[in-house]
């Protein structure tokens, strides 16, 4: 992949990018830049707060608000994902450092386009699950488009998968399930722009060991 992908495309119908992580004092945040034409908006949240407003734009992998300001650095290759009908890949290691305080992050870059504006009107549950030993898991959940992709090094392999939620989420070619239980109820948000959805953060178990970390977004439909 190279460096040109990481910027905007101008041409496609939609684009978002997205960064989630955790500061080294425990907070969870996420940030989205999502563009559908010639709209533009962006958002994040910190600890559970939601905010749309006094946020910079996405430059290169960092970000600024009002509570902090992120400087982050690929630690790995970009996973692309052979999603058949979107342009979409992950770097699920990233670190950086806050210019307000002392805080360094451990942080997840998606990015992902499409030339026929996907997902409207349905609802759709993505994943993206990181396990302490290193493997990336990557899973999407749609009527009609569904997969999941598992990464560790330099290899990705893909899977059917079973979720039944909130709890357990069953990889086929693990033959193994992983845990999933969430650090806080779910919220639902509610942009200025664009379809409600929600951001949750789980704990991955495995055995009674915490075993990894991951985030579930649900996108709903107009009507919820």
């Amino acid at each position: 992949m190279e460096t040109s992908d990481y910027l905007w495309h101008l041409n496609a119908k939609i684009e978002w990018k997205y960064l989630w992580g955790r500061l080294s004092d425990g907070r969870f945040f996420h940030y989205v830049e999502f563009r559908k034409g010639d709209e533009w908006f962006r958002h994040y949240s910190l600890d559970g707060k939601f905010y749309e407003d006094e946020i910079s734009n996405l430059s290169g992998f960092g970000f600024k608000t009002p509570q902090f300001d992120l400087q982050l650095v690929p630690q790995c290759e970009p996973i692309v994902h052979n999603t058949k009908t979107r342009n979409y890949y992950s770097i699920p290691h990233l670190t950086g450092t806050s210019r307000y305080n002392d805080n360094v992050a451990e942080a997840w870059y998606d990015q992902e386009w499409d030339f026929t504006a996907p997902h409207a009107g349905s609802d759709w549950e993505w994943f993206s699950l990181k396990l302490n030993c290193g493997m990336s898991i990557v899973a999407y959940n749609r009527e009609e488009d569904k997969y999941c992709d598992f990464n560790m090094g330099d290899k990705t392999v893909q899977s059917e998968f079973l979720y039944d939620y909130p709890k357990h989420f069953y990889i086929n070619a693990l033959g193994s399930y992983l845990t999933l239980e969430p650090f806080d109820r779910e919220v639902i948000f509610r942009p200025k722009h664009g379809r409600p959805y929600s951001e949750t953060p789980f704990k991955i178990v495995a055995k009674g060991a915490i075993i990894g970390i991951g985030v579930r977004e649900r996108t709903y439909k107009e009507n919820n």
